[in-house]
């Protein structure tokens, strides 16, 4: 029985939330990703149309920022009625600063979600296994590199990982509870969680899975028959659970039938079908290349190295406990956490177009994994070797541990674009020429000089001015020497190289 729980989740949120928090400021003044204006822009929109008029992402996360910004706006009425707004704007200036203030509360709303993610994931780890369990998969989400780069953006993925983890923990109830309840809450949560992104939703399968595998479970266990579920109840159950998940839905997007002439088109970004026929797909043999790789090279990668080779494992150790007939009802419960890891696993790497954040939705089922496994390991040295299994612990989570401070320390280091930007202030003077290459550099560069020459083939055209700004170590300039490098070793950005003429 471990002591103080409640204080160990309490620390592990407060570390998920300062890996998410720090730096969340990045790239000021400027927007380099390219998604980030479409939740800001929509959200300023619904004053004026309640319709944001595009299906591309679902509403449920623009509508909540929209509430937040008048929020906003209404605090700072406040503020300028009671004669403050001269003390505060000189305290905090970003505040009235309507280029950035919108960016940067969406920004921390994504990270402070991002970073509560761990109580459900918490919750089904000690619902379906044990309180040790529950606590391993927390910490282990709250410092997966990936999600942890990713909250730091106005975006709705860390958003949705949130509400589908909640629908996820309700859904984990149906294997030990007979409540209706439980299906409704997890069938909305799925609900709303595809109307944050639409993908958010493809989970809502684990509603009848969790209700099958509890049957199952129960008679290959001998549990009492008062414990079954009738036909009539499993159906009424998983029809309520699919009504539920269509209200949330439509709770978050109402447009989506209110403006369903828009919702159904697949000709382009306005309609919700054209996002998935958008991500494509490859063959059958080109998925079967690619599936080893994509996993090795970017699931792996984003999971910090150790989350991977940790689900593999429980994979042949719940085939070796059914083969053998070595099961329990701990087994039952991984199946539940298995099964549509492996699915989405399968599925997504068959996307032509295979980003990174597509993975979010198998990231709650992998911590949970995760933290198992850890744990079983850990109850078998600790009876053996107890200091042995403390070290053991600090090995595991080192690599996951690492990855994740040093993605939450690059946002704090700020985008390389923008030390650019600072470093000019004192070394670039005024009148200088510039000329530059590389994607991405354009914005940076005409704001240290709005009469900066961008040179888009150095082969035909060779720039005579006093610096030259490239993406490329090697200047193919002649008569110009290396002054400055900005790599992105521990910044978000591009490398960059600044050459001066000699």
């Amino acid at each position: 029985m471990l002591k103080n729980p409640g204080k160990i989740l309490t620390i592990i949120l407060l570390l998920g939330l300062v890996l998410r928090l720090a730096g969340i400021n990045h790239s000021f003044p400027f927007i380099f990703h390219p998604d980030e204006p479409t939740i800001i822009r929509s959200a300023l929109g619904v004053r004026f149309d309640p319709n944001p008029g595009h299906f591309d992402w679902p509403h449920l996360y623009i509508y909540l920022n929209y509430f937040v910004y008048m929020f906003l706006a209404f605090i700072r009425d406040f503020l300028v009625n009671v004669g403050l707004k001269e003390i505060v704007s000189s305290a905090v200036p970003i505040l009235w600063n309507d280029d950035l203030i919108f960016y940067l509360i969406t920004r921390i709303l994504t990270a402070v979600l991002g970073g509560f993610t761990v109580i459900p994931i918490y919750l089904t780890g000690k619902k379906l296994f044990n309180e040790r369990v529950g606590l391993l998969s927390a910490l282990c989400f709250s410092v997966f590199p990936y999600h942890v780069w990713h909250s730091h953006y106005s975006l709705s993925d860390v958003p949705m990982t949130f509400l589908l983890s909640w629908a996820i923990y309700f859904a984990s109830r149906i294997l030990t509870e007979e409540d209706f309840g439980n299906y409704s809450r997890s069938g909305f949560y799925f609900g709303l969680s595809a109307s944050t992104k639409y993908n958010g939703g493809l989970g809502v399968f684990i509603i009848p899975l969790a209700h099958i595998i509890r049957n199952i479970s129960h008679k290959v266990l001998r549990v009492p028959k008062e414990n079954y579920y009738s036909l009539f109840h499993s159906l009424l159950y998983i029809v309520g659970a699919a009504l539920f998940s269509i209200l949330g839905f439509i709770i978050g997007t109402p447009y989506s039938v209110l403006d369903y002439k828009t919702f159904i088109r697949t000709d382009g970004p306005k309609g919700a079908l054209w996002q998935f026929t958008n991500v494509g797909s490859i063959n059958i043999l080109e998925h079967r290349e690619e599936f080893i790789r994509r996993i090795v090279e970017n699931v792996n990668a984003n999971l910090g190295y150790v989350v991977i080779p940790a689900v593999i494992f429980c994979v042949f150790l719940v085939l070796f406990r059914f083969i053998f007939k070595r099961y329990s009802k701990d087994d039952f419960h991984l199946l539940y956490l298995l099964i549509p890891a492996l699915l989405f696993l399968i599925y997504i790497t068959g996307y032509d177009k295979n980003r990174a954040h597509y993975y979010f939705i198998m990231y709650p089922y992998y911590s949970i994994v995760f933290g198992y496994i850890v744990s079983w390991l850990f109850n078998i040295i600790y009876n053996k070797v107890k200091l042995l299994s403390f070290i053991y612990l600090l090995l595991i989570f080192f690599p996951l541990f690492l990855e994740g401070v040093k993605s939450s320390y690059k946002f704090y280091n700020n985008d390389s674009r923008v030390v650019l930007l600072n470093w000019s202030k004192n070394y670039i003077k005024p009148g200088s020429s510039i000329s530059y290459t590389g994607d991405g550099l354009s914005e940076v560069v005409k704001t240290i000089d709005r009469y900066a020459i961008s040179v888009n083939d150095l082969r035909t055209y060779q720039p005579d001015t006093h610096f030259y700004i490239s993406l490329e170590e090697k200047s193919p300039v002649a008569g110009y020497y290396n002054i400055l490098n900005i790599d992105n070793t521990y910044h978000i950005g591009p490398d960059i190289f600044v050459y001066q003429k000699k």
